[in-house]
Formats: structure tokens, sequence, C-alpha cells
């Protein structure tokens, strides 16, 4: 892949600088902590990007994430993309990706810088277009309903107010929770929250000048 346009969505400014310390020179860069402002330019831009996503921002959860991931597929399946992830912290989501798109890497938050740089080179020499495909047969995605009732109680709504939005019983807000934390390999809504120390902890990577 010859990257010369990338977007990296983080909620640190210095992770994102030393990200783009990374890239190739004459590589283009949309550096933002905004998932907005990330989706319009990947609709502007419909080039192949390599993208580097935080699973958890200031404005955005990790259900808003996977719903950008499958819109960045279905717009440009060229797309590669990179997830800044605590690797054992957040197993069940990992195989959740790696069902859901084989076109997703992750950049591990206890890595050296050494061992991040040599993953985006991995990327740049690679040509081979055929070793990727866009979504696994019969793997269980989460359903729009499912990522609604999620998303709502990450923004802290009761099941009562959940289910007035949605149009829904509160029993059926209790369901498509658990079918939705089922599928993506987790036991409580507490996994997918990432702590403030984790989502601004300074990496290996601020050390590239």
């Amino acid at each position: 892949m010859n990257i010369t346009h990338a977007t990296i969505l983080h909620p640190c400014q210095f992770t994102r600088s030393g990200l783009i310390g990374l890239l190739p020179a004459n590589c283009e860069v949309l550096s933002t902590e905004k998932i907005l402002q990330c989706h319009l330019h990947l609709l502007s831009e419909n080039i192949p990007n390599l993208i580097i996503l935080s699973l958890q921002g200031v404005d955005y959860s990790v259900i808003d994430v996977l719903s950008l991931i499958d819109i960045i597929y279905k717009e440009n399946h060229q797309h590669r993309i990179l997830i800044v992830i605590d690797i054992y912290r957040n197993s069940g989501l990992i195989d959740y990706l790696q069902e859901t798109s084989s076109r997703i890497g992750f950049i591990d938050t206890q890595n050296s810088l050494s061992f991040i740089t040599k993953q985006i080179n991995e990327l740049i020499v690679d040509n081979n277009p055929g070793l990727y495909s866009y979504n696994k047969k019969n793997v269980k995605v989460l359903s729009l309903r499912e990522r609604q009732v999620l998303s709502g109680i990450l923004m802290e709504f009761n099941y009562k107010q959940i289910a007035q939005m949605l149009s829904i019983s509160s029993k059926l807000v209790g369901y498509y929770k658990r079918i939705a934390l089922r599928k993506l390999g987790v036991k409580s809504m507490q996994s997918l929250l990432i702590p403030t120390n984790q989502l601004f902890r300074v990496t290996p990577v601020l050390t590239r000048n």
C-alpha cells in the first residue's frame, strides 16, 4: 500500500503528532479528535487511506467507532485501518473486529516506538490487495438496534429512557444489550469503557521527534 493519505482519530494531540512523524514525509494527513470531522473527511476524500483510530474519544464511544468502521469499508474497500488499543484488556473486541474484517490491524498501547514503526512500514511495502477482504461470511455483526441500545447505555440513559426513544419495551432493551455484548465477546458494559488514564496516556510514540 502506497500511503499518500492518512487519517488519524485520537483524543490526544501529542499522540497524533507522534503518529504523523511515523508516516512518509509526502503523506497528506488529517489529524483530529472529532469523529464527525473524521467521517466527513473520508466521505469527501474517497481515496485509499491509512486510518488510525482510537477506540474511544472525548465525543465518541466504542460503538461509534464500530459504526464508523462499517461505513468506511462500505465507502472504499481499499482503506486500511489500525486501531490503537490495549491488547490485553480488549481481547473480546479484537476478536470481533478481526472476524468482521481482515483488513484491521492493531497498535498495542504497550508497544515500543520501533515496533509501531515496523507495523506502519509493513503496510507501506505491502502492495498485494488480494491479501485483504471485507466482511467474512457467517459473522454475527452488531445490528443497528443493538448499536443503538449500547450507545444509549454508554450515554448513561436508563432502560426506560432508551425504550421510549426506540419505541420498544424495556425488556427488549435488556435483550439487545445481552446479545450485543455476547457478539462483542465482553461480559459487561464496563469492558467498553476506556479509563481516562489510558485514553490520554502518553505512549512511546511521543518519544519520536
